[in-house]
């Protein structure tokens, strides 16, 4: 590939896009690909692309100042349905003041904020007041258990924890715990009077802190003070889903995190160009604004990459709306499509399935883009799309689009122009030839930086070469395109390793050997279902066995169904999941030797 020219020249082979510029650069001391920093054939770039998500959120605000952003729910104990809209220029207002607040209390560039909460207008507010002072922002997901938070704020010690009422009544009561492990103030963007008194003892509302001075609110417009804030700077902590042990922290650079404004345009440009466009015709389509504002429903929470770094990069780029639910429900979230006259629709494939699916839907309704990922989709739902919708444009966030995923629904497909793909042998690491089957390692400047505060894991998953070890198993076909075959179990876009399962619930003494494994759904793509055997002389029910692990595990990772074997061991082998085994792998837990992800 030329790497020097600016000039987009198509090419369909998977392996040489040709529609963005690559270049070799050295990042944290490893070479990599990066996109040369010019303008993509898309209509979001005027000169330049953004650096940092503050060049993006001003330069977003600026283009789009009076266009709606955001409708929302009002954060309760407002009406369960209340809801408000907010434009580009509003949220960035609101946005200022509190960074504003944030500055006059000593938070300055790379210092780490951490941020709670399910998807809000306030939620979006708090994350641009971060991005607008070079924050490194720690995103806490919300769908944790209190023990998890504490371990996440302890493992990143930010100096303000900023959070929505429902997570300010988890954490509130543990405000002087988490004092005593290094986390500062906890503080709530709505009302905590609802709150029991406890919480409302850890907790400081922010309307009831004093206002920035003008001055530093202008400081902070203008840009003072942000020496230091660049491309490869911090941008945020985000967090695994935690298995066989607590979550680890995912730190992104804005380089990484905003490689989406060129990735997504190249994933749409290259499917009109399979499909038989020239490439002045897809120049224009690309460069060719929608007549109307494009609305998308933001089921997926923002505190996933998912949402973060493709619908929410997406809204600032091209200005897009964005409608939030407080909870997920397919009436709910159809009423909101017609409403809001929502024709993108995006998120795991569990959120499109499931409007497909609704007999809500109207008839005559018009979708023209589909984007899901995070969870393994239906093998069908591509075609079901296209079927019912020829004109839309179904894709996978990072991988095909159009055509080319209906043919190949089952495969992830290419990489990007900068990253770089490769399988190895989990033995002797030996890179393998096409179609062998082995682990998947990646490199590129859309890594992370790192697992932050874990040197331990970054050894053990990234090696000197920067090639980064995804923990998955596939194969890398004939055309390039990459094959991932199940080995975790996916539930809406939540990775659950049968091991988080099988650890909790062999922590029942009455169990001899239990296996969790995916049980296949219409909506989330993948459930949970635990077989197990049970101790000699041990009679209990499934639904016991249930109710256990319902006690001691997240949401996501609860089984629905349990079958008792007689002898499960013959078919799993004696192993990580025997009762005893998983007793000692909690004692070197405890003594701080962290499992796998």
């Amino acid at each position: 590939m030329n790497t020097t020219s600016t000039k987009w020249v198509p090419s369909l082979t998977n392996d040489e896009y040709g529609m963005f510029p690559v270049e070799e650069m050295v990042l944290a001391g490893r070479r990599q690909k990066v996109y040369k920093n010019v303008s993509p054939p898309t209509s979001t770039a005027d000169n330049q692309l953004p650096k940092t998500f503050r060049h993006l959120l001003r330069e977003g605000t600026r283009k789009f100042a009076d266009r709606v952003v955001v409708s929302s729910p009002i954060p309760l104990p407002a009406d369960f349905y209340a809801r408000e809209e907010l434009t580009f220029q509003q949220v960035y207002d609101r946005a200022l003041a509190l960074a504003g607040i944030l500055r006059e209390r000593g938070v300055k560039v790379g210092d780490k904020v951490a941020l709670g909460g399910n998807n809000s207008a306030d939620w979006v507010i708090a994350f641009v007041a971060l991005q607008l002072l070079g924050v490194n922002g720690v995103l806490l997901n919300a769908t944790l258990t209190p023990e998890a938070q504490v371990h996440c704020l302890a493992l990143t010690g930010p100096k303000f924890v900023l959070v929505e009422e429902a997570m300010a009544g988890e954490i509130g009561p543990l405000a002087d715990e988490l004092k005593s492990k290094g986390v500062g103030p906890i503080w709530c963007w709505s009302s905590v009077k609802h709150l029991p008194a406890a919480a409302q003892a850890g907790v400081q509302e922010i309307s009831s802190l004093k206002p920035a001075a003008a001055q530093t609110v202008r400081d902070i417009d203008a840009g003072t003070s942000l020496e230091g804030l660049e491309a490869d700077s911090d941008a945020f902590i985000a967090f695994t889903s935690g298995t066989t042990s607590m979550p680890k922290g995912v730190l992104l650079s804005h380089r990484a995190a905003l490689h989406m404004l060129q990735t997504s345009p190249l994933i749409m440009a290259r499917a009109l160009l399979r499909n038989g466009r020239t490439l002045d015709e897809v120049m224009e389509l690309m460069n060719t604004p929608p007549p109307q504002q494009p609305c998308h429903l933001m089921a997926t929470p923002l505190f996933h990459v998912t949402a973060l770094c493709g619908g929410f990069i997406a809204q600032y780029a091209s200005g897009i709306k964005s409608v939030f639910m407080r909870r997920w429900s397919v009436p709910e979230a159809v009423k909101l499509i017609v409403a809001n006259n929502v024709q993108f629709l995006g998120g795991v494939p569990a959120v499109v399935q499931s409007v497909l699916q609704s007999p809500d839907l109207p008839k005559d309704w018009v979708f023209n883009r589909f984007s899901y990922g995070g969870a393994p989709p239906p093998t069908r739902l591509a075609g079901d799309l296209v079927k019912r919708w020829p004109g839309a444009m179904p894709a996978m966030h990072v991988g095909f689009c159009g055509p080319d995923y209906v043919s190949k629904p089952e495969a992830v497909g290419p990489p990007m122009p900068i990253n770089e793909i490769r399988i190895v042998d989990p033995e002797t690491r030996a890179v393998l030839p096409t179609r062998g089957f082995g682990i998947i390692e990646a490199r590129g400047s859309n890594m992370m930086k790192g697992y932050y505060n874990n040197p331990k894991a970054n050894i053990e998953t990234i090696n000197e070469d920067g090639w980064l070890d995804t923990g998955d198993m596939g194969f890398i076909d004939e055309d390039g395109d990459l094959w991932i075959p199940k080995d975790m179990i996916i539930r809406g876009g939540e990775n659950i390793a049968s091991a988080e399962v099988e650890y909790v619930v062999s922590q029942d003494e009455r169990m001899a050997c239990v296996a969790a494994v995916a049980v296949p759904d219409d909506v989330l793509g993948e459930l949970v279902g635990i077989a197990v055997e049970l101790a000699p002389g041990q009679v209990v029910s499934p639904q016991e066995i249930i109710d256990f692990a319902d006690a001691r595990l997240r949401y996501p990772a609860r089984p629905v169904i349990c079958v008792v074997f007689d002898e499960l061991r013959k078919f799993t082998g004696a192993s990580p999941t025997d009762p005893s085994t998983r007793r000692d792998e909690q004692g070197a837990q405890e003594r701080g030797q962290e499992g796998s992800p």
